[in-house]
């Protein structure tokens, strides 16, 4: 739809990327301009390590000028063209990136839906990470809307509903578009040129993952339900495509037969008779702290769970597997809806016994799950605060109620959930004063305290990111509440300089956060000073 030229900015010598519409040199100026005024309306509020920022708008008479990021790189058909088909490794780690940049479009509100995911919009940069390249087709998700006004895509890598008028394009658009990219990194085979048609992949090369072949089968089904119906499923899945290796879930059936065997000969070795009661008991807790110190030595995710597992079905009154099986979840820095189910399965199993055996014991694992929906459950998006809260008060309250475990801890989790939970019908009612105080002194707290400090920067920089959002949405009422302009200036410091020593790995959800906190950081600064500069 336009021209795209290198241009250097002489006084800062950075280059940026310029897009130029003329009016005399393109058919159709007004749809073309639409196009573009619609990526650019898309691009300048969005914030993502993996999708390019809008500089500046130029409008003149003749001449229509975005002037955008420069993102140095090589888009990935130019790259299959010249080296051919790229490494299994490779794609995988490219489609968890594009699946990432994705999960974020869909979770803006309203949700944005890129449209036309193909080799030539992803531009692979030096450092081996991807940049996902022009919004022209973009849109965004309209409820309840039964068709899209306009069919826009490319032929091959668009899923049917793009251009058959039977419904509007949703987030399962995009997975069909990915799912089609995939397939041609992986095969050479372009869905675009003739025939028309996405084989399955290890008919074009047998040492190809089944696993990844099932991924990508599911990602191009016809009909939308059939696909993957959001990106973390689909994150899940090329995270454990070797895992759904027909060769692999045969090794694991043997395993599982030897696993029940070894239990059938266990059950049989305990009824004995009384005689060796005390023996066993002996051997079980031997064996249940073998299989923990196992586990913690494990590596591999799908291992190390069935190990806790394992435990907490060999000694189900003894927290150390329950803790332990908690701590694998936010490995990855995110408890997913799967691991949400897997976990609710074994705690309505035993939550029953736990409680007649300890109530102490009940607390403490109770506080740890409320801690992992606070910190790292998606309920299929990347971020949701209010879902995060809302399922970890009834956890910290049921802590609360049966003992005194981190008593000021849960407590102060359980006020600030219910603080989200009511403030918006308080403020309507006119019914919040003196609400912020209370809510800032608990958040204070709870940044202060021993166990944030010796947290991991998932914790930290969630904490972090709660005390900013409080500052910079709620700067007038704090004032008002009495909170001075000096504490919140103090904290804001302590954030920032707090996050400038933190190490983050980059590409985790901890280094988006920092990234993001450190950028608002200046911007929050401004807020508290035009919030006490009024009378």
């Amino acid at each position: 739809m336009s021209n795209v030229y290198l241009v250097l900015n002489e006084r800062a010598n950075k280059y940026w990327a310029m897009k130029e519409v003329r009016k005399d040199g393109v058919k159709d100026y007004e749809i073309v301009k639409q196009g573009l005024i619609a990526e650019i309306n898309i691009l300048k509020r969005l914030q993502h390590s993996n999708l390019p920022s809008i500089v500046d708008i130029i409008e003149m008479e003749d001449t229509f000028l975005i002037i955008m990021d420069y993102i140095k790189g090589t888009p990935l058909d130019q790259i299959i063209e010249k080296e051919g088909v790229q490494s299994q490794q490779d794609v995988v780690k490219w489609a968890r990136q594009l699946c990432d940049v994705l999960s974020y479009l869909h979770n803006q509100i309203p949700s944005i839906i890129y449209r036309d995911m193909k080799p030539s919009n992803i531009m692979l940069k030096p450092d081996g990470n991807i940049m996902l390249i022009d919004f022209g087709t973009a849109r965004e998700f309209s409820e309840g809307k039964l068709v899209d006004t306009t069919y826009l895509g490319t032929i091959g890598y668009a899923p049917p509903e793009q251009f058959g008028g039977v419904g509007q394009t949703d987030k399962r658009t995009d997975i069909y578009s990915l799912g089609a990219t995939l397939y041609y990194l992986i095969t050479g085979h372009n869905p675009c040129m003739p025939p028309y048609e996405i084989k399955p992949i290890r008919e074009i090369n047998n040492s190809l993952s089944n696993g990844l072949e099932k991924i990508i089968i599911k990602c191009t089904a016809k009909n939308p339900e059939d696909r993957y119906q959001n990106c973390n499923e689909l994150i899940y899945a090329l995270e454990h495509y070797n895992e759904i290796d027909d060769v692999y879930l045969r090794k694991q059936k043997r395993r599982l037969i030897l696993f029940f065997s070894s239990v059938i000969v266990c059950i049989f070795s305990l009824t004995c008779g009384v005689i060796f009661n005390y023996a066993a008991e002996r051997l079980k807790e031997s064996y249940y702290d073998y299989i923990i110190k196992t586990g913690k030595k494990e590596v591999n995710y799908n291992e190390k769970v069935s190990i806790y597992k394992n435990a907490i079905a060999i000694k189900p009154e003894n927290k150390d597997g329950y803790i332990q099986l908690i701590e694998s979840y936010k490995e990855d820095g995110y408890f997913t809806e799967a691991e949400e189910e897997e976990l609710l399965t074994i705690w309505e199993w035993h939550a029953g016994n736990i409680y007649k055996h300890s109530k102490e014991i009940y607390a403490e694992i109770c506080y740890e799950v409320g801690i992992l929906y606070w910190y790292y459950y998606t309920y299929g998006q990347t971020d949701n605060r209010m879902s995060q809260m809302i399922l970890a008060i009834t956890w910290f309250e049921d802590s609360l109620e049966n003992s005194n475990h981190n008593l000021a801890m849960a407590e102060s989790y359980s006020e600030l959930g219910k603080f989200h939970m009511n403030i918006t019908r308080q403020m309507n009612e006119d019914n919040d004063s003196g609400m912020y105080k209370d809510y800032w002194d608990r958040v204070c707290l709870l940044i202060q305290s021993e166990e944030i400090s010796i947290s991991n920067e998932i914790v930290q920089c969630e904490c972090y990111r709660m005390a900013a959002y409080m500052i910079e949405g709620y700067t007038q009422k704090l004032k008002n509440d009495g909170v001075t302009m000096e504490e919140l200036t103090e904290m804001n410091q302590l954030i920032k300089n707090s996050l400038k020593k933190m190490n983050t790995t980059y590409g985790t959800k901890a280094a988006a956060i920092k990234e993001n906190l450190l950028y608002r950081s200046s911007y929050i600064d401004e807020i508290i000073s035009i919030a006490y500069s009024q009378k």
